[in-house]
Order: structure tokens, then sequence, then C-alpha cells
């Protein structure tokens, strides 16, 4: 439902906006600008989620701020308000969107005990040792029903709400505010079955105190085993040992010896356990991954672009109807929907012969097939452009290929990312790397805007004075993500997942933070 009501707003907005009387570049500047303002809020919400009130409590208040916003702006347009009012409104929407965003997800995700599961515990007549590949199976198939969710909201909002807002803008909001009510009520109603997820604090400033001690101990041998939290071993990644020589042994300072003459002695650090300097690892090496991340969502990014531009000069009739050129990406929503079920399929089957795909894997498919959406656009480019330029375009539907492609992308991508960020994160920041995730597609969406803006390959995109190359434009991006997937295998063959570091070592690290408390 928070899906259905933001593309009811998003994909409308301009139109909206022109006809309250402002001009169109600047209502797609208010649009692009409100759109970032949702993820950026993503990142508060995730740090009052994760530290301060818990997942619960923000998702709650998250949605009973949305309603308000979603309230106003059902007010403002029925009393035939101006732009300003509208544009008021609809950040509110943003904080209440931006409080449940990064949250949403990973409350759902934790609702699966696999870390229980692997200490030993059973349900029913499981046993034990066969717990844990159960658990994280469902678990598996649980972020594709979430993507799936997602994708049936934004496929209603595209194809049903915004032909009501045609009508009566009034009603077109209206119908996100009754929908988002109704979720509400669903979500308290199930709050019995909720698993508690209490805050926990302090996952920031032990990321703060790994990096300060790393950069203090930076000329020191690492000739000492890490210092542990109480209690527990902990397993530990090959990968950056820079950050190995934040845990001191017990009893030694990290301080540097004092300059000649000083007569004061540097402070020593707080203790950081080998658990703390893990979860830093986690957090920095997710970061990496969202660097490959921010291509792929660059290449999404021309659905809502270059692909409407090309849609345009392509005949779009239906029978006696002319469709929309936003109504293509019911062809992406569509993929995503088929698809996600099949990848379940798929996965099952491969299971039972021992091939699991890794979470790694995924994604790396994921950019290959954005790789190739670029690709099939740059040849439906070229092949329509005789056509184009003779007066006789040809059907729309030589699109098709290239929004499904993007489709399947996300299917392996996106929801690759946001399991992967679940699973390698600290368990007290869980959601601020879903947020992460999520910043990942703002910077995606600033860099196709930067592109588009260079005036070499502005020309290359056609209006009413010139043809343009579309072709050349979609060559480029099947270049640049091409080039994208040989840097994700680089980083991946780098990266190695906390499940697999943890199974290689024969534990299973807690959070230190966890420990703590």
């Amino acid at each position: 439902m928070e899906r259905l009501s933001y593309y009811s707003i998003q994909t409308s907005l301009v139109e909206r906006l022109t006809g309250l009387g402002v001009g169109a570049a600047d209502a797609a500047t208010a649009a692009t600008t409100w759109s970032a303002a949702c993820y950026a809020f993503a990142i508060a919400g995730a740090y009052l989620a994760d530290a301060v009130i818990g997942r619960y409590a923000v998702i709650v208040g998250g949605m009973v701020v949305y309603m308000a916003g979603l309230g106003a702006v059902v007010g403002v347009t029925a009393a035939s308000r101006g732009a300003s009012s509208l544009l008021a409104s609809l950040y509110v929407v943003a904080l209440g969107t931006g409080s449940i965003k990064a949250s949403v997800a990973p409350f759902g995700a934790a609702l699966f005990r696999v870390e229980e599961a692997e200490g030993g515990g059973g349900e029913g007549d499981t046993p034990p040792t066969a717990w844990p590949n159960r658990e994280r199976a469902l678990l598996a198939r649980y972020w594709n029903a979430f993507y799936a969710s997602i994708n049936v909201g934004a496929l209603v909002a595209s194809l049903a709400v915004v032909n009501v807002q045609r009508s009566s803008w009034t009603l077109g909001y209206a119908i996100p505010l009754a929908a988002f009510a109704l979720a509400l009520i669903a979500f308290l109603a199930g709050t019995p079955l909720y698993e508690p997820q209490p805050p926990v604090r302090g996952p920031l400033q032990a990321f703060a105190r790994v990096l300060r001690g790393a950069w203090r101990q930076r000329r020191r041998p690492q000739d000492a085993p890490p210092l542990l939290a109480p209690g527990a071993p902990a397993a530990r990644s090959a990968f950056m040992p820079w950050l190995d020589k934040a845990a001191l042994p017990a009893g030694q300072e990290a301080a540097s010896a004092p300059a000649a003459g000083a007569t004061r002695k540097p402070p020593s650090l707080p203790p950081v356990s080998a658990a703390d300097v893990e979860d830093a690892k986690r957090v920095l090496a997710y970061l990496l991954i969202c660097l490959p991340a921010t291509i792929f969502w660059m290449a999404y990014a021309q659905m809502g672009a270059a692909f409407i531009v090309q849609a345009l000069a392509l005949d779009r009739r239906v029978g006696r109807f002319e469709i929309a050129a936003a109504t293509l990406n019911a062809f992406n929503t569509a993929a995503i929907i088929v698809l996600l079920p099949l990848y379940d399929i798929a996965v099952d089957w491969l299971r039972k012969r021992g091939r699991v795909p890794t979470t790694l894997q995924r994604i790396g498919a994921g950019l290959a097939a954005a790789a190739l959406a670029m690709a099939a656009a740059a040849v439906a480019a070229a092949a329509t452009r005789p056509a184009i330029a003779a007066g006789a375009p040809p059907s729309v539907f030589w699109l098709a290929p290239q929004f499904a492609l993007v489709g399947a992308a996300e299917v392996l991508a996106s929801v690759g990312l946001l399991e992967l960020a679940f699973a390698d994160a600290p368990r007290g920041a869980r959601s601020l790397l879903q947020a992460a995730a999520l910043a990942s597609v703002a910077v995606g969406s600033a860099l196709a805007s930067a592109y588009s803006s260079v005036p070499a390959v502005a020309a290359w995109i056609p209006d009413k004075e010139r043809g343009g190359r579309l072709d050349l434009y979609y060559a480029a991006l099947t270049a640049l993500t091409t080039a994208n997937v040989a840097l994700f295998v680089v980083i991946a063959r780098w990266y190695k997942p906390r499940a697999l570091v943890e199974r290689a070592t024969g534990v299973v690290a807690e959070c230190a933070l966890v420990e703590r408390a």
C-alpha cells in the first residue's frame, strides 16, 4: 500500500504541477527533489528504528504521518489550493515514507528465526540440523514476496489510480489514502504475531570506535590476537585486515607514544572487540557493493526518462486507442511479478541438486541483465530510426523487451541487494544498511540526470528540432553497464559474506552490541 500510494503520486506529479501552472522544467525538478527527499528521510528513519525506538514504533509512527500527509494532499486538492500547498503536504508524505521505507523489509525478515535455529533450536518434528536451511529457504522466499508486493502496488497505481486522476484529482488521491488506512489496520491487527525487536543502542558509536582505533593503530605491527567480546568467539573476515588493528589485546592501549617533552599521555581508546571489527567490515564491504549498484540504478532510471522519449516517437495505437507512453512500464512490472515465483521454483530445483546460487551471484546476474536491457534498447533504437525518419514509426511494442529485461534485472539485483543488506548487517544496523541500499537508488538517479545533461549526450536525445541518436545514447550505457559487471565480479571475488565466514570458522558470531546489551 505504501508503494501504491507513492507511485500514485510520483508517476503523475509532473502532470499535476504543470496543471497548477508550474513550468515543465520546474515541475520535473520539484518531482525529482521530492522523490529524493523520500529516500533521504529513510536514513533518519532507519537510525530511529535501529538505535532509538525500534522498528515497530517507527513503522506505526511513519504510517500515521504518511496518512496525515495523504489527508492533507486530498484536502488541498479538494480546496483547489496551489502548487506550494500541494508540495508542503507531499513533504509530510515524504517524512512518513522515509520513516517506514527502510524498516518494513527488515522487520518482516527478522521474524524468521535463522540465528536462533542455528543455535540448535528446532520446531516440531524438524531435526535441528535441517532447521537453519529450512528457515533460510523461507527467508529467501520472503524477500521475493516482499518485492512482488511492491510491484503489485506500483502496477495498480500506474494502470488504475493515475487514470482515475485524469477525471478527478481529489478522488485519485483519496484512493491511496483509503488503501493506506486499511494497511494500518491490517498491520496493527498482526501485532500479537510479531516478534519483539527492541532497538540496539550504539551501532554507529561502535563503528566510529573501530575506524578511530584502526587509524590510531595503523603503524602497530599486527602481532597479537584480537580482543574478543566476553564469552564469545568471533568469525573473522580476511578482507580489510587494517581494521583488525582496532581490536587490542586486553591491558594494552592504542595510543602512540607521547611526543618528546610532552607531559600528558594521550588518552587510551575504548575497548574494541573482534566482533565490533567484523561488524565494521560488514558495513564498509556492503557500501563497496553499493558502488556497482549505483550504476545499476542509473540504467534503471532510463525507464522513466529515455525509454519514455523513445516510446513517444513510436506508434502507440492499440486498435482505436492510443496508450500513454508510461503504460509500457507495465511490461517491467509484469515481468517482475511473473519472474519472482519462477525464480523460487528454479532455486528449489537447484537446491535439490546442491547448486543453490549465492546472493552475490544473484546480484551479478541482475547487473548483467541490466546491461542486456541497455543493449536491447540500443538495438531497438537503431532498428526503428530509419522508419521514424521516414514518417512511418513502427509499433511501440518494439520496446517491450527492454522493459522486461529491466524487470528481470530487478528480480535478481534489487532483491539480492536487499537480502544481502539484511544478512550481512550488524544486528544493530539492519535498517541502516537497508537505507544504504535505498540511497544507492538516489545516487543512481542523480548519475542518470548528470549523464543526460552532458552536452554531447544531450545531443543524442531527440526533440522537436532534431532526430537524435538514441542508439548511441544506449550504446554508451551498454558499455558502462558491461564494465560495471566486470567491476562487480572483482568486488564479489574479494567479498566474503558473513554466513560463509561463520561457516568456515565453525562459529556463529553474535554482534558485540547485542552481547553488551
